[in-house]
């Protein structure tokens, strides 16, 4: 009977210490799981790769505005110009893989820059969140221009090179300018600016022709007068500019076939970081920007500012960057873009 008593006893020990093992496994787990959900701990730094004042700008701000509500920690734009955004797109592959800094890169400086110069980065370098907004360009000249269609900037060009305002070579701006200006028989010199809203003050001012903007910078400028929109570089007319024609439509009706008629020449901008930040990182930081452009107020200032917003993630962006190369390629190669 002793020897049964304490056979059980042996029993109830084993089961006990297989019971306190398995709470002690939970609770690592547990604090494992917590450690994770941590995320941010401190304040949030979002690299925007051109001026203040410019489109990107003005999309960086309004994204690191409305994270506050859900990260629960601030976001900081840290404005880094230069080098057609290649600059702070750098920045952003070099900071420190913690998810604690932000990228918001356009399509243009990681799926054509890399054309034009040696760059320390590459698609590879970097983990997306998500697409943020997406913005189309217009093709505006002054609003006191006799200029009214392509058809009417052909016949002025004849004889004259216009100037050309943009935000840096090889910027989506740039590539629009160079497959219609080539295409239309039209030349140009490129004057650079370092934001769209400079470009827009210089054609105002007079001391520019022509340029390719954004509508949240040029939309108010149209709608006054002071800015004449000639086309829309995109396939089909936008839905907040249907009175606008795309410039397919325009060269069509000059009689030129375009080439890249199928091709959108809209910025898109997304949110990256380093390739070595930690996947939970990356969930959380995705989770937390969808609910950001699902939020009321981005979506109203989206609206507000002409922007539209769209929502792509993860590999869906590297392929989509994957083909902007292969269209960009063959820009630089028929335009000699970046080698004028």
């Amino acid at each position: 009977m002793k020897k049964l008593k304490m056979k059980n006893l042996f029993l109830g020990l084993g089961l006990m210490a297989t019971i306190l093992a398995g709470c002690s496994s939970n609770q690592t787990e547990n604090a494992s799981t917590e450690e994770k959900n941590d995320f941010p701990t401190k304040s949030l730094n979002l690299i925007v790769p051109f001026a203040a004042g410019g489109s990107t700008d003005t999309v960086g701000r309004g994204v690191a505005e409305v994270a506050q509500k859900y990260l629960g920690e601030s976001m900081i734009v840290v404005n880094r110009a230069g080098g057609s955004g290649t600059i702070g797109v750098s920045e952003t592959a070099k900071s420190e893989a913690d998810g604690h800094t932000l990228g918001l890169i356009t399509g243009t400086t990681i799926a054509m820059q890399p054309f034009l110069k040696e760059l320390d980065y590459s698609i590879e370098d970097f983990k997306f969140i998500s697409s943020v907004v997406y913005n189309p360009l217009l093709l505006v000249v002054d609003g006191k221009s006799d200029i009214n269609s392509i058809q009417d900037l052909i016949d002025s060009s004849k004889g004259k090179t216009l100037k050309v305002g943009h935000p840096g070579v090889g910027t989506v701006n740039d590539i629009a300018h160079a497959a219609l200006f080539n295409t239309a028989g039209i030349k140009a010199t490129n004057i650079p600016y370092k934001a769209n809203n400079e470009s827009i003050a210089a054609i105002i001012g007079g001391h520019i022709d022509i340029a390719a903007v954004h509508p949240m910078e040029s939309a108010e400028y149209i709608k006054s007068g002071k800015l004449k929109a000639l086309g829309i570089f995109t396939p089909e007319r936008n839905d907040l500019f249907p009175e606008i024609p795309t410039i397919a439509e325009e060269l069509e009706k000059a009689g030129v076939e375009f080439e890249f008629s199928d091709v959108d020449f809209s910025a898109w901008y997304y949110l990256a970081v380093p390739k070595d930040t930690p996947d939970d990182v990356v969930t959380i930081l995705r989770d937390n920007m969808k609910e950001v452009i699902d939020d009321a107020d981005f979506k109203k200032n989206a609206e507000t500012l002409k922007m539209s917003v769209r929502l792509v993630e993860g590999d869906e962006i590297t392929d989509q960057l994957n083909e902007m190369k292969k269209v960009n390629q063959k820009m630089i190669e028929k335009f000699n873009i970046g080698k004028e």
